[in-house]
């Protein structure tokens, strides 16, 4: 829902000219200068589609954390979600033959949501591949958009041997959750509204599952703001992605039992190619960090933030 900002000193600003004043220290060389233009170009498919969702601030919270706090506010996205921002992207470049055969996904709830209401908004039939535990809400907006669910036991099953099941009896498009630059880049536009709404920042906090929020961002405040920090936040229980950057190697989680059903994934992408969201999350973000789902260690941003980060 969330994304989390910091800077510690305030920058004004509400467009593009203005950015670039309020970030003087941008660097001439782009870095993953092919990503940045397909965010850039994602913005403009997105333009009058998706919600310029606000940014909000609360002077308890920067008293907390002794910063300026800036929430991205995705939660007011369409269907409730970032994610409606990277299927739309992605399912928008389809052919019209492509979108003629139907598209599919796999996912706990917030992209099923957003691939269902994109699909029926370009004119094409979803088919969503969902845990039977998913959120009831989640299962009936997903409906309610007009996709058809396919649903699987989490503890007998994967959704991608389920997908490829069905991918073999039609010609389906697969529009995966995290692991497509299309996706990435659709994603990444959340952070490029954002340095657009307040200038230069400090740190960029984003939720990790997948890792396309995250490898978007990356891309998108590491050309605007080079020395912006980037990281990324997940459950202490669904760490592979905090394990797979220490380590160097990919790590799996099965299942884990947290209330944040986003962060749920298997893993990060296959570390393919350096074309892929894995190896773009290792090259550019900042660092990682687990949080705790328990409301008695909630605070460890003001309490243990200085001495726990590590630069990479």
């Amino acid at each position: 829902g969330r994304g989390r900002w910091l800077r510690s000193r305030s920058v004004s600003t509400s467009s593009s000219d203005s950015l670039k004043a309020a970030c003087p220290a941008a660097s001439p060389v782009l870095l993953y200068p092919a990503m940045f233009v397909e965010v850039r170009a994602a913005a403009e498919r997105l333009r009058g589609v998706a919600h310029r969702t606000p940014v909000v601030t609360c002077s308890t919270l920067d008293e907390r954390v002794g910063a300026e706090v800036f929430l991205k506010c995705e939660n007011l996205q369409r269907v409730g979600a970032f994610k409606f921002r990277g299927a739309y992207n992605a399912i928008s470049q389809l052919s019209d033959e492509e979108r003629a055969g139907g598209v599919l996904a796999y996912s706990s709830g917030n992209h099923a949501q957003g691939v269902a209401l994109a699909a029926r908004l370009l004119g094409a039939e979803a088919t969503i591949v969902m845990p039977s535990d998913a959120p009831a809400g989640k299962l009936a907006a997903t409906r309610g958009y007009g996709a058809r669910i396919v649903e699987y036991d989490r503890e007998k099953t994967t959704r991608r041997e389920v997908a490829a099941g069905i991918l073999e009896e039609g010609d389906y498009s697969l529009i995966p959750p995290f692991d497509h630059p299309h996706i990435v880049a659709g994603q990444g536009t959340a952070a490029l509204e954002l340095f657009e709404q307040v200038g230069e920042l400090d740190h960029l906090l984003t939720p990790v599952g997948g890792g396309g929020l995250l490898s978007g961002s990356a891309v998108a405040a590491k050309n605007l703001c080079p020395e912006c920090r980037v990281t990324g936040v997940e459950p202490e229980v669904a760490d592979d992605a905090t394990r797979s950057f220490y380590s160097g190697t990919l790590q799996r989680v099965h299942n884990p039992p947290t209330i944040a059903d986003g962060t749920r994934t298997e893993s990060l992408g296959e570390p393919a190619s350096t074309s892929t969201r894995w190896s773009r999350c290792r090259k550019r973000r900042s660092r990682k960090r687990c949080a705790s789902c328990s409301s008695e260690r909630s605070s460890w941003w003001s309490r243990r933030e200085r001495s726990a980060w590590q630069d990479f």
